[in-house]
């Protein structure tokens, strides 16, 4: 399957996300998806995603996609959410989550998968340092949405 090259990537949250404000619940990024070179993988298993056409936290602008035959997974997961978008100022919606979806053996032209995990969102009292940090004596608001039924959509462009 061919999977590395441009693209753009949406995240749609759960309608239920109701507590999530309503102008982030949709996301749209630009997405490079390229091979991991890397002894411990098989060729073409390993990929990374690297997001951009926004603002990003520092270290939080990438995720890992695996294959293995038709399947391609996308793990955003790490101590708290891999991907965090700053919004507006002190202000961050953040994801947190896995995705997979079953896809032919073909050149991936669009893929849509059920995102599985966190949205959250924060609104802080100052900048956010180097970690993610949305705790309840930093936010003054904050929501956060954890459901099966997120969307992913990969379309390559």
């Amino acid at each position: 399957m061919e999977i590395a090259g441009e693209y753009s990537l949406t995240f749609v949250a759960d309608s239920t996300c109701t507590d999530i404000p309503a102008e982030l619940r949709t996301r749209t990024y630009t997405a490079t998806i390229t091979p991991v070179s890397d002894s411990h993988y098989a060729p073409n298993t390993s990929f990374q995603a690297t997001i951009g056409g926004a603002r990003f936290l520092k270290g939080y602008e990438s995720f890992w996609i695996g294959i293995a035959g038709d399947l391609v997974a996308f793990a955003l997961q790490w101590e708290g959410p891999a991907l965090v978008e700053e919004v507006a100022p002190n202000t961050y919606i953040g994801f947190d989550g896995r995705a997979e979806a079953y896809v032919g053996t073909s050149r991936v032209s669009t893929l849509s998968a059920f995102f599985q995990g966190l949205v959250d969102y924060c609104a802080l009292k100052s900048p956010m340092g180097p970690y993610y940090d949305c705790s309840a004596a930093l936010a003054p608001a904050r929501a956060e949405c954890d459901s099966k039924n997120h969307q992913l959509i990969l379309t390559r462009r």
